[in-house]
């Protein structure tokens, strides 16, 4: 088993996210032609997130082995990870750190990406530019990325956008049928569905921007997801 100190030196900062209301979604149409991120106002509480997106390095430490298909970096970020997978990650490191870690809901991580209460609006997180902060199909050179290399974004977070998607810990739901729910929003009781969001170096920088959102199969995984942690107490 690695040891704590190994472990904490390798999941790196986490920034502090203080509590807010945003306005969360858009009006982006999907295939069957509805608007399923109707924006709505979302009240999120203080919380701790992990300023960089899983390492390969970090989760082969403490799962023992490395699911992504490129591994040539060891501060490449893991992708090719379930989202089960990623419960099982967070059952091995909150036993090592004696700390409490989860993934973010989708109200969380949309609103560090937007900055949170320091928010400057930006489409992307950390600026209207993608380039600047989004590793995406046009600059990535069809790779993964090392986590950190671009600009943060309001909050000291990287990689919000682009590099990998990110699993939320939500079930999909279309916002229409859910927008009722502001106050820390954790998605639907039960479903079939994960949310992920951000998107990855293969994808148009489009897919980076602040609202985009995905779902899959929790027991799938794909080359372009990964994920990062929120740390619940103190960081």
């Amino acid at each position: 088993m690695p040891d704590k100190s190994t472990v904490e030196s390798l999941m790196g900062d986490f920034r502090n996210v203080e509590g807010g209301s945003f306005l969360m979604g858009d009006t982006l149409i999907d295939s069957t032609g509805h608007i399923t991120h109707v924006p709505h106002t979302v009240i999120v509480e203080q919380f701790y997130l992990q300023s960089k997106e899983v390492t390969q390095e970090l989760y082969t430490i403490i799962m023992g082995e490395n699911p992504s298909t490129d591994s040539s970096w060891k501060d490449l970020p893991v992708s090719g990870v379930s989202w089960y997978d990623c419960q099982n990650f967070i059952e091995k490191i909150n036993h090592i750190t004696g700390k409490t870690h989860r993934l973010p809901t989708e109200a969380e991580w949309e609103f560090a990406a937007r900055g949170g209460r320091l928010s400057k609006g930006f489409v992307f997180s950390g600026s209207n530019y993608a380039d600047s902060v989004s590793w995406h199909r046009a600059n990535s050179k069809g790779r993964l990325q090392p986590v950190g290399k671009l600009h943060s974004n309001e909050l000291g977070l990287y990689d919000m956008s682009g590099n990998v998607w990110e699993w939320c810990s939500d079930y999909y739901s279309d916002y229409r049928t859910d927008s009722s729910k502001m106050n820390n929003p954790v998605g639907p009781d039960k479903g079939f569905m994960r949310v992920f969001r951000g998107g990855s170096y293969n994808d148009s920088s489009r897919f980076s921007k602040n609202t985009s959102r995905y779902y899959t199969d929790p027991r799938l995984n794909y080359p372009v997801i990964g994920f990062r942690l929120v740390r619940e107490g103190s960081r």
